[in-house]
């Protein structure tokens, strides 16, 4: 049997009888340049299983992503019953069970979603960070009879959530305890633990982790290129600049607005100046800075336009 699937504006002709849609429109011969990693996984399970519930769940689980920036939450729905099963926290095992005409009978609402996992652990350790603290957080993770990659699952959410996304820098003891417990050294871990101490005021620490990484792997661009920006060596082909002053006793300044997370573009204090230099491709972006997570408008730049009713600095990077 031949079926026709529309997909992204397109209909797409295939003999199975389900649809895997990722990243990339299938119609198109090259998948539009992209290496979706999660469509073989899918595929390989669906060619190999009736589709199903636990299929469908299996998916979920294999394909949830287990890095610095982790799969949250995951959803199956049964669009002939309306049935909906959503999972937190890569945990497959416990789902929160609803259906489509439940929800609509709730109007024009929102629902904070950790709060339909109460009892998850990670809800409680964050729960536990807010209310406590980091250190207490910790002690209440290290209570439960978890295995390790269960707690590094854990440790990789928080320090996503809170560090990545947030900049909440005084929960770097999560993502420390993630390091340690690590067979082998992320690369990329190592740099963002670097980043948030450095962003905590922990400068000298921050600098020490990234020369001591160089040691064992001095190839590592990544972190020499933080290594450098914390020392005020900003890359080579930087094609955007900023420079004001004031602020002093602030923590941290972001540039808001380039990318999500925009953990990656942040000011460094020189000679009584907040400076700093990146290479962007050409665009055009809206940003404004986040200092010590407060909003503040570049007083360099006149050029102000709004989005959604929020006012956004502008700049245009040309070729």
């Amino acid at each position: 049997m031949i079926r026709r699937i529309i997909v992204a504006y397109s209909i797409w002709i295939t003999k199975f009888c389900y649809q895997i849609s990722t990243n990339y429109n299938l119609c198109h011969p090259d998948k539009d340049g992209v290496n979706c990693w999660r469509f073989p996984i899918a595929e390989r399970i669906l060619k190999s299983k009736e589709p199903c519930f636990d299929t469908f769940r299996e998916i979920c689980d294999s394909t949830s992503q287990k890095s610095i920036v982790s799969t949250i939450y995951s959803n199956i729905q049964d669009l002939n019953t309306g049935d909906i099963w959503f999972y937190y926290g890569m945990d497959y095992d416990n789902a929160y069970k609803t259906t489509i005409s439940n929800l609509l009978k709730k109007g024009n609402t929102s629902i904070i979603f950790r709060e339909l996992f109460s009892k998850n652990p990670l809800v409680e350790v964050y729960n536990t960070y807010k209310s406590k603290g980091v250190n207490e957080s910790l002690k209440k993770l290290n209570k439960y009879e978890l295995s390790l990659n269960e707690k590094n699952e854990i440790l990789r959410l928080l320090s996503s959530d809170l560090i990545l996304f947030n900049h909440e820098f005084r929960s770097y003891p999560f993502i420390s305890d993630l390091i340690k417990s690590e067979k082998e050294t992320d690369e990329f871990l190592q740099v963002t633990y670097a980043i948030a101490l450095f962003n905590d005021g922990k400068k000298e620490e921050a600098v020490d982790i990234l020369k001591k990484f160089l040691n064992e792997k001095p190839k590592s661009t990544l972190a020499n290129d933080y290594l450098n920006h914390m020392q005020g060596v900003f890359k080579n082909g930087a094609n955007i600049k900023f420079e004001f002053t004031g602020f002093k006793n602030a923590k941290y300044v972001f540039v808001d607005g380039f990318t999500y997370p925009n953990f990656k573009y942040f000011l460094i204090q020189k000679e009584g100046k907040w400076i700093g230099e990146f290479k962007l491709p050409p665009n055009e972006y809206s940003y404004y800075f986040s200092i010590d997570g407060e909003r503040v408008m570049d007083p360099n730049n006149p050029d102000i336009i709004k989005k959604q009713g929020i006012d956004y600095n502008r700049i245009i990077v040309k070729k």
